[in-house]
């Protein structure tokens, strides 16, 4: 999703549609005038007033309406924080950017598994990512001692390959939890806006 004048559409839903509606909602109240919705857009890219806004009221609604979006789980509405994915950049909370970036360093591995043909070669347990490896069964470490007091845990490609069904569906399972997750938040949140602007009438 992106920071523009779409959040404002009716048919647009969500935690940052809630948060643009709501400053559109106040600027109304407090001015007797319409939001002039590509502002949104114009505060998202830059911290300025762009010297063809002349007026700093609507375009102190719009920072701060962006601010409060800049710091919003885009999915749930939880406190969130920008992120990069791929080329873009988003914000999440840390419950829904898990099953992304647990399934990103997932493909990861599985693209490098098919680059090493043999079955024995070995993984030390540094090399692999750091979700995939939390993620691992204490049992199926192997252990290489390496002095009387310290033992390199490793896997080898075998060990992984077997492990990359179970892996796949613990990642569907971290999107199911976290789908679940965001639907409670958003209808949590969905009732805090309606209970606030309640109040406000």
């Amino acid at each position: 999703m992106r920071i523009d004048e779409h959040l404002l559409d009716p048919d647009v839903c969500g935690p940052w549609a809630d948060i643009a509606k709501r400053c559109a909602h106040q600027y109304l109240r407090a001015t007797g005038k319409s939001f002039e919705v590509e502002l949104l857009s114009h505060a998202a890219y830059s911290t300025s007033r762009p010297t063809a806004i002349a007026d700093p009221v609507p375009w102190g609604f719009a920072r701060k309406a962006v601010r409060l979006m800049q710091a919003t789980c885009s999915v749930c509405g939880a406190v969130g924080k920008p992120r990069r994915n791929g080329t873009r950049v988003i914000v999440r909370c840390a419950s829904c950017q898990l099953p992304l970036s647990f399934n990103k360093q997932l493909d990861w591995l599985q693209t490098n598994l098919g680059h090493m043909g043999n079955e024995e070669a070995v993984w030390a347990e540094h090399q692999l990512p750091h979700l995939v490896r939390a993620a691992i069964p204490t049992y199926m470490w192997r252990n290489l001692p390496v002095t009387a007091d310290l033992q390199l845990r490793y896997l080898t490609n075998n060990d992984l390959n077997v492990l990359t069904g179970w892996l796949i569906k613990l990642g569907m399972l971290l999107e199911d939890e976290a789908d679940r997750r965001a639907e409670q938040r958003r209808r949590v949140h969905t009732t805090d806006v309606m209970a606030a602007e309640d109040a406000q009438q």
